[in-house]
Protein backbone atom coordinates (compact mmCIF):
# COMPACT_ATOMS: atom_id res chain seq x y z
CA UNK A 1 0.00 0.00 0.00
CA UNK A 2 1.49 3.18 -0.92
CA UNK A 3 2.06 6.49 1.48
CA UNK A 4 -0.95 8.36 0.20
CA UNK A 5 -3.50 5.39 1.03
CA UNK A 6 -1.61 5.16 4.31
CA UNK A 7 -2.36 8.98 4.72
CA UNK A 8 -5.65 8.50 3.93
CA UNK A 9 -6.42 6.10 6.47
CA UNK A 10 -5.44 7.85 8.86
CA UNK A 11 -7.30 10.53 7.95
CA UNK A 12 -10.52 8.13 8.24
CA UNK A 13 -9.33 6.88 11.33
CA UNK A 14 -9.48 10.73 13.03
CA UNK A 15 -12.43 11.07 11.18
CA UNK A 16 -14.36 8.68 12.82
CA UNK A 17 -13.12 9.45 16.30
CA UNK A 18 -14.14 12.94 15.72
CA UNK A 19 -17.21 12.26 14.33
CA UNK A 20 -17.63 9.64 17.02
CA UNK A 21 -16.87 12.39 19.94
CA UNK A 22 -19.06 14.76 18.34
CA UNK A 23 -22.03 12.10 18.20
CA UNK A 24 -21.68 11.32 22.09
CA UNK A 25 -21.67 14.96 22.55
CA UNK A 26 -25.06 15.47 20.80
CA UNK A 27 -26.61 12.61 22.56
CA UNK A 28 -25.70 13.80 25.52
CA UNK A 29 -26.94 17.37 25.36
CA UNK A 30 -29.89 15.75 24.21
CA UNK A 31 -30.53 13.32 27.21
CA UNK A 32 -30.18 17.23 29.04
CA UNK A 33 -31.97 19.68 27.04
CA UNK A 34 -34.39 17.70 25.11
CA UNK A 35 -33.89 17.63 21.09
CA UNK A 36 -34.44 20.45 19.06
CA UNK A 37 -35.15 20.18 15.43
CA UNK A 38 -31.94 20.74 14.34
CA UNK A 39 -30.53 18.54 16.99
CA UNK A 40 -32.35 15.62 15.51
CA UNK A 41 -31.09 16.44 12.09
CA UNK A 42 -27.78 17.04 13.02
CA UNK A 43 -28.17 13.56 14.78
CA UNK A 44 -29.14 11.82 11.61
CA UNK A 45 -26.19 13.49 9.77
CA UNK A 46 -23.64 12.41 12.11
CA UNK A 47 -25.36 8.71 12.19
CA UNK A 48 -24.95 8.59 8.69
CA UNK A 49 -21.51 10.10 8.17
CA UNK A 50 -20.24 7.24 10.94
CA UNK A 51 -22.32 4.64 8.75
CA UNK A 52 -20.37 6.03 6.00
CA UNK A 53 -16.87 5.59 7.62
CA UNK A 54 -17.75 2.28 9.36
CA UNK A 55 -17.81 0.88 5.71
CA UNK A 56 -14.83 2.83 4.25
CA UNK A 57 -12.55 1.31 7.34
CA UNK A 58 -14.37 -2.47 6.11
CA UNK A 59 -12.95 -1.37 2.82
CA UNK A 60 -9.54 -0.86 4.42
CA UNK A 61 -9.39 -3.69 5.77
CA UNK A 62 -10.50 -6.16 3.02
CA UNK A 63 -8.05 -4.52 1.07
CA UNK A 64 -10.59 -2.86 -1.37
CA UNK A 65 -9.88 0.98 0.03
CA UNK A 66 -9.49 3.83 -2.22
CA UNK A 67 -11.10 1.59 -5.24
CA UNK A 68 -14.26 3.45 -7.05
CA UNK A 69 -17.47 0.78 -5.80
CA UNK A 70 -18.47 1.43 -9.40
CA UNK A 71 -15.99 1.17 -11.76
CA UNK A 72 -13.27 -0.46 -9.32
CA UNK A 73 -10.56 1.99 -10.67
CA UNK A 74 -8.50 4.01 -7.97
CA UNK A 75 -9.85 6.78 -6.59
CA UNK A 76 -7.47 9.66 -6.75
CA UNK A 77 -5.84 10.46 -3.40
CA UNK A 78 -6.21 13.81 -3.25
CA UNK A 79 -9.84 13.07 -3.29
CA UNK A 80 -8.94 10.51 -0.38
CA UNK A 81 -7.13 13.48 1.61
CA UNK A 82 -10.27 15.28 1.49
CA UNK A 83 -12.64 12.80 1.43
CA UNK A 84 -11.52 9.82 3.50
CA UNK A 85 -15.09 7.95 3.26
CA UNK A 86 -15.39 8.60 -0.51
CA UNK A 87 -16.29 5.75 -2.24
CA UNK A 88 -16.58 6.50 -6.20
CA UNK A 89 -13.90 8.52 -7.99
CA UNK A 90 -14.64 11.48 -9.46
CA UNK A 91 -16.16 10.49 -12.56
CA UNK A 92 -18.24 7.86 -11.25
CA UNK A 93 -19.67 10.42 -8.39
CA UNK A 94 -20.45 12.81 -11.09
CA UNK A 95 -22.43 10.50 -13.10
CA UNK A 96 -24.07 9.44 -9.58
CA UNK A 97 -24.81 13.41 -8.70
CA UNK A 98 -26.32 13.72 -12.59
CA UNK A 99 -28.28 10.83 -12.18
CA UNK A 100 -29.99 11.47 -8.68
CA UNK A 101 -30.66 15.50 -9.96
CA UNK A 102 -32.24 13.67 -13.03
CA UNK A 103 -34.68 11.64 -10.95
CA UNK A 104 -35.33 14.47 -8.99
CA UNK A 105 -36.53 16.49 -11.67
CA UNK A 106 -38.79 13.30 -13.01
CA UNK A 107 -41.04 12.99 -9.89
CA UNK A 108 -43.95 15.26 -10.06
CA UNK A 109 -44.83 17.97 -7.74
CA UNK A 110 -48.20 18.27 -6.12
CA UNK A 111 -49.27 21.76 -5.15
CA UNK A 112 -52.78 21.84 -3.20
Amino acid sequence: MNLSLKTAKVQLELQYMQTTRQLAMLKENIRENGATWTDNSRLRDLQEQIARLQRARERYQQSHYGLCLACGNPIDPERLDLVPAAEFCIECNRKNVQRTLRNRRSVPTYHQ
